[in-house]
């Protein structure tokens, strides 16, 4: 069972989004505050994530303030709300179709408390997994005692998840996601291959070494991760330049590796699943998060992802996608911004990391504030009309003073403006 489209309309900041999940990678993109992380909430309540929502205090007719939900049109909320069958009133906001042609229907309350959770009717089973755009704080905990019994895949999974949910919310244990991490691979390490004492565990062992090839994959080239060796209480990186504790790890690689440990134990024995994964980009240098997505499909070809990002580098970095830009438009009705989705097209995806910027994110200047600043300072001394070949030369030569000799162009198009 996988996503297959999404639509949400008339809701929150939304007018008319309509997403059509692609059988591999679906790409969600746009600025701070569109709904990004809103609509993959939706999608993450089939993995056990009951995330809620908050609604926004409004006076009814009567005075009182309540929560409501709809946050959409300017209509007085009414003093009682209204009562179906013994329930408060629901307002459908959209629908969700999955791969076996049923289709749910999305609704939230009318108001109520300050939060709330969208309900999904008919929703479907979906085996898959959801990975939060927080990576794990890594703190040095020594695993001090190995589990008498072994530690699989599906366990392993489970201890990592529930560590995971309760920091989410707001929790506390004694071990982090990563000490959980360090436990199961010593067992696994310990139990699989056995010793002449210890009769070995080859389904451990192929956990293990599997572990290993997915990492190979998805870790940077440039680190020349060779294999993981147990020494007690540690976990030892084996790379081209040396020996490190895993705890030792960057945060871009323990990024990449707590990412691979999570989607590799669920995959395990699994035909298809879906990962829904918000912004893979964070910690990551450009040049792994312009090839993360696709180390990911090449690790794990069973997986349906579906990834929101701010990242012009994640959003061009796989061919066989759909990528959908959350843009902002004006509703001259009602004279507000909301949001609506956009299909990018090849050619549009094709394009350099300033042009998505500019095209796809909304940012309208990709130079720095600085230079953007200078550029304008010495544009201002010029007229077009007053051009000539001594002041262009002027012009070229005063950009190169300050660095800038590259934007030419950008500042003749300042001079022209201002005329």
């Amino acid at each position: 069972m996988k996503f297959t489209k999404l639509t949400v309309s008339h809701w929150r900041q939304f007018n008319e989004v309509d997403l059509e999940f692609h059988s591999r990678v679906t790409i969600i993109t746009g600025a701070n505050g569109a709904g990004k992380s809103t609509l993959l909430r939706i999608l993450s309540q089939h993995f056990g994530w009951a995330t809620s929502l908050l609604g926004t205090p409004r006076r009814d007719a009567s005075g009182t303030s309540r929560y409501w939900y709809r946050d959409w049109d300017d209509e007085e909320i009414p003093a009682t709300p209204q009562q179906v069958g013994g329930r408060a009133t629901v307002t459908p906001i959209g629908n969700l179709n999955y791969s076996d042609g049923q289709e749910a229907v999305l609704s939230v309350p009318t108001s109520g408390g300050a939060t709330y959770q969208v309900q999904i009717a008919r929703q479907r089973a979906v085996e898959g997994l959801f990975i939060g755009s927080h990576r794990p704080v890594v703190g040095y905990q020594p695993v001090t005692n190995i589990p008498t019994s072994s530690i699989g895949a599906q366990q392993a999974y489970q201890q990592y998840h529930q560590e995971t949910l309760q920091r989410y919310n707001s929790g506390y244990t004694q071990y982090s996601a990563t000490y959980r991490m360090k436990e199961a691979i010593i067992s696994m390490a310990t139990f699989g291959p056995g010793n002449r004492n210890l009769a070995g565990n080859p389904e451990l062992e192929k956990t293990f070494c599997d572990f290993e090839d997915a990492l190979r994959v998805v870790l940077p080239e440039s680190l020349g991760f060779q294999r993981l060796i147990v020494k007690i209480p540690d976990i030892i990186l084996v790379t081209v330049s040396g020996e490190f504790v895993l705890d030792a790890s960057s945060g871009g690689i323990m990024s990449l590796i707590d990412l691979v440990w999570q989607i590799f134990l669920y995959s395990r024995g699994k035909s298809e699943f879906t990962v829904v994964l918000d912004e893979p980009e964070n910690h990551l240098h450009p040049s792994m998060q312009r090839s993360i997505i696709q180390s990911l499909v090449t690790a794990f070809p069973c997986a349906q992802f579906i990834i929101a990002t701010h990242s012009p580098f994640v959003v061009s970095s796989v061919k066989d996608a759909f990528v959908y830009v959350l843009r902002y438009d004006v509703e001259s009705s009602r004279d507000v911004r909301t949001v609506s989705s956009l299909l990018l097209d090849q050619f549009s995806r094709a394009g350099t990391a300033s042009d998505i910027l500019r095209e796809a994110l909304g940012v309208p200047v990709t130079m720095p504030m600085w230079a953007e600043e200078e550029l304008h300072r010495i544009a201002l001394d010029f007229r077009i009309n007053d051009l000539t070949e001594a002041s262009i030369g002027e012009l070229r030569q005063r950009l190169q003073e300050a660095g800038l000799e590259e934007f030419y162009p950008e500042a003749l198009s300042q001079v022209a403006r201002q005329t």
